[in-house]
């Protein structure tokens, strides 16, 4: 408590305040919340235009870490995120320019995201509600006993629940289901610190409900409940948790580097189905042959920066209509007017060229989603069960040595499906029932029988990809036997 003692926590808080920033953006709630305490706990400590200055001093200290993007960036890694050794890169990488902020942000969608937050405090322990009943109880004693303590810890949960909410605006409004989980999913991170600020404010309240407690029994008591809801939170959270035999991304590498040949092209646009390649490929080195491309970040001059680094044979051909499109834009990337259609068409010539290029250089181009029929054009996707093959109409239908692929715990009991898992389980059927029915109009009954079969298990979460899997089978069987009877001598 001593003005020394003070001065040097405010030091070592400054600084371990730019390391938090250094690691997230998301850490900025904690200036305001500290400050709000601070102030509370001792106003005049701040007059002092000196702390100030050395306060900011140790804060940019803090921020050092950001000096190994730009170093690291100088010798062209394989993961180069934001291409940060130009300053205009790193301002951009460390600002998060690529994402912006959310718009249009209204009280009812506010209302129905504070809906989903709720949701996922309800999921984080055995018993939410005791638990939020001990962390209230735990606030009001720290206002009680210490106001500046109780300042702290509401102005820390305010921050990281219902402003953070209001401020990431990931809409769960939308029509799309899909999009709307999606959202939720990547807001639930967000959330981290909330629970944090809970769950010690719930150890406040039992403290304080101990010591008010007359009798002994009903202390041990107290704390018997509050141990079987650990230990009950522990071996819920667990089972759900429980990654160790997730298998699901290893499986989805392997399977495409099966399939895919040598120096084949993939395109991916959505991060599950790019990071995944991207690690086994530059970290434990398999199928470095094969070019895996990220159609989003394509609309991201850093991103095409890094292509021409690791992969100038591979974009040479293209580089008219890269050089196009990066003229594009330019503007829209310095926050300038621009023409948002002309940045589509050039876009899209830049797949195109890239694409044409790849395939007359024998390269083999696969999808794992379905591309734009502007990106599609004269050609057409066959299914090879783990990704679309783009080829030319009329081409015979590739081989897929179906027995090496690896589809692991995706019906097993005991290995938890997270929602992701569970998309990687519907890829995987909408594939199968393609290729069934490439394999049907080959009249190739019984392999498009058994891909129809495997495809409904797949889509077992989907009661209307199902239905439309047993209306092919029937088909099938129908088409069988009409070519059968057809077969027989009159």
């Amino acid at each position: 408590n001593t003005p020394g003692e003070r001065t040097r926590y405010f030091l070592l808080i400054c600084y371990l305040l730019g390391l938090t920033l250094a690691n997230h953006t998301t850490s900025l709630m904690f200036i305001p919340v500290l400050l709000g305490f601070a102030l509370t706990e001792a106003p005049r400590f701040f007059l002092s235009l000196r702390r100030w200055i050395t306060g900011l001093g140790m804060f940019l200290l803090g921020l050092t870490p950001y000096l190994y993007l730009p170093l690291s960036s100088a010798r062209d890694p394989w993961m180069d995120w934001g291409d940060p050794e130009t300053l205009t890169n790193f301002i951009r990488t460390i600002t998060r320019h690529q994402y912006g902020l959310p718009e249009g942000q209204t009280w009812g969608k506010f209302l129905a995201e504070l809906g989903a937050y709720g949701e996922l405090l309800g999921q984080q322990w055995w018993g939410t509600p005791v638990v939020l009943l001990l962390a209230l109880v735990g606030l009001m004693a720290l206002f009680r006993h210490r106001r500046s303590y109780g300042v702290l810890f509401l102005l820390f949960f305010l921050f990281a629940g219902p402003v953070t909410t209001y401020v990431t605006h990931f809409d769960v409004t939308m029509g799309d289901a899909f999009a709307a989980a999606e959202n939720k999913a990547l807001v639930s991170v967000f959330y981290i610190p909330s629970y944090l600020c809970l769950g010690m404010l719930a150890g406040t309240g039992m403290f304080e409900a101990w010591r008010r407690l007359p009798i002994p029994a009903l202390r041990y008591l107290l704390a018997g409940m509050v141990g079987i809801l650990v230990v009950g939170s522990a071996a819920h959270n667990y089972r759900q948790l429980d990654m160790s035999r997730y298998t699901f991304t290893e499986d989805y590498a392997h399977n495409l580097f099966t399939v895919v040949p040598e120096n084949g092209v993939v395109f991916a646009n959505w991060d599950p189905y790019y990071f995944p390649l991207n690690y086994y490929q530059f970290v434990e080195q398999r199928r470095r042959d094969i070019i895996a491309l990220d159609q989003q970040l394509l609309r991201r001059s850093w991103y095409i920066q890094w292509l021409k680094d690791h992969y100038p044979e591979f974009v040479a051909p293209a580089l008219p209509e890269i050089d196009a499109f990066l003229k594009a834009v330019a503007p829209f990337e310095n926050r300038q007017p621009y023409d948002g259609n002309y940045i589509q068409q050039c876009y899209i010539g830049m797949i195109n060229a890239l694409i044409d290029r790849a395939l007359e250089a024998g390269r083999p181009v696969y999808f794992t989603y379905l591309p734009t029929p502007d990106i599609l054009r004269h050609r057409a996707l066959e299914s090879a069960v783990v990704a679309f093959r783009l080829k030319n109409r009329g081409d015979p239908i590739t081989p897929v040595p179906l027995e090496q692929l690896r589809f692991r715990h995706f019906f097993d009991d005991a290995v938890p499906l997270d929602r992701m898992a569970r998309v990687f389980r519907a890829y995987y059927g909408r594939l199968m029932f393609a290729r069934g029915e490439q394999q049907a109009m080959r009249q190739q009954w019984e392999s498009a029988r058994a891909l129809f079969l495997q495809a409904m298990k797949f889509l077992r979460d989907d009661p209307a990809a199902v239905q439309r899997v047993q209306v092919a089978l029937s088909t099938l069987e129908d088409l069988r036997k009409s070519f059968s009877d057809r077969a027989v001598p009159r």
